[in-house]
């Protein structure tokens, strides 16, 4: 069931990202990302405090496609889902 879970959240957040993308701008877009980075092996901070894991590659895959640049936003769990509400970042991903 959370594997399920987890497919329907990935799916999710893909159509957001490409919703995104379709109302870009013609220059680069900065796509802000919500995260939060103590879930490993999906987020975690490196020795040099970079965020990589699984959803963070995934994430500069679709934004490689897209042609746009990823502005990560570190914070507590808890507010990864509100800053998109708020419209302070544009997607989570956070292992959701």
């Amino acid at each position: 069931m959370k594997a399920i879970k987890r497919i329907f959240a990935l799916a999710l957040v893909l159509c957001m990202v490409f919703a995104f993308a379709s109302c870009a701008k013609q220059d680069k877009a900065v796509l802000k990302v919500a995260t939060n980075a103590e879930f490993p092996p999906f987020e975690e901070l490196d020795e040099n405090n970079n965020i990589v894991g699984f959803d963070i590659d995934l994430i500069k895959e679709i934004a490689k496609k897209m042609d746009v640049e990823l502005e990560f936003k570190n914070m507590e769990f808890e507010a990864v889902l509100a800053a998109v509400q708020s419209g302070t970042c544009d997607i989570a991903i956070s292992g959701l």
